[in-house]
Formats: structure tokens, sequence, C-alpha cells
């Protein structure tokens, strides 16, 4: 997904499609009871914010926390990499095992706890209702 610029245009800021993206909007509060939330880049599209870019490919770089944090990204708050180790495991052993040398706590379910999100993640039909 490519960010566009208010005016439409393109920025160089691309991000995966289920990459999700902090939305700051004055009906958040009022629809989800929260001012922030998280949204998949992918729901962004209609609100004039991102753009499916099939004539790129990008070389993706994933920041590992302690924690989930959010990242300024160009003009964008996203998240940093939650790890989905059963995931990871399954395709890629040898980056599990390089990513729990780095991060024991990993290894178990008490220590991925604290990659919980913090805000609500919208799904598509949220997103539509906030920025659609």
């Amino acid at each position: 997904m490519r960010r566009l610029t208010a005016d439409g245009g393109e920025c160089t800021t691309l991000l995966a499609p289920d990459h999700l993206v902090l939305i700051r909007h004055q009906r958040a509060e009022l629809l989800f009871g929260t001012a922030e939330v998280l949204c998949p880049a992918k729901y962004l599209g209609t609100g004039g914010m991102f753009r499916s870019d099939a004539h790129v490919n990008p070389v993706f770089v994933h920041l590992l926390f302690d924690t989930h944090e959010m990242v300024k990204c160009g003009d964008d708050w996203v998240e940093s990499l939650r790890p989905d180790m059963d995931r990871i495991r399954a395709e890629d052993l040898a980056t599990a095992h390089e990513i729990i040398q780095r991060m024991p706590r990993l290894a178990s379910r008490q220590g991925l706890a604290s990659y919980m999100h913090t805000r609500p993640v919208l799904d598509e039909r949220e997103a539509q209702m906030l920025i659609g």
C-alpha cells in the first residue's frame, strides 16, 4: 500500500496491506470510545490515505521491541513487529531461533502477552464508518 499526500500525490512510504496504522480521528471517540485506533492500511484506501501499488517490490524492515510499540514512518505512526512465533516457527525455524536468542521471553506465551494491542483494531466495516 502506497501512502498518498493530502493533495492525492504519492509518498515514498509503502506498507503491507495488513500493517496497522494509528488513526486519530474526531469521530473515533464517539464510535469506539477512544480518540486513537489502529487500522490496517488496506482499509484506508477509501479515505484517500493509501492505495494499492502493484508496480513496486518493496523490501520490508521489521522493528522488534520489548513490547508492542508505535513507530513514526513518514507522516504516520505504524505498529512495530508483533511476532507470531507459531507462524514464524512453522515458516522459518532459523528466524524463530534467532528471534528467541535475542528476546528469550518470546519463547513463552506469557512473554508474548507484552505484545498486546493497546488500542482497538478496526475491521473493514468499522474503518468505513470512521473514514469512509
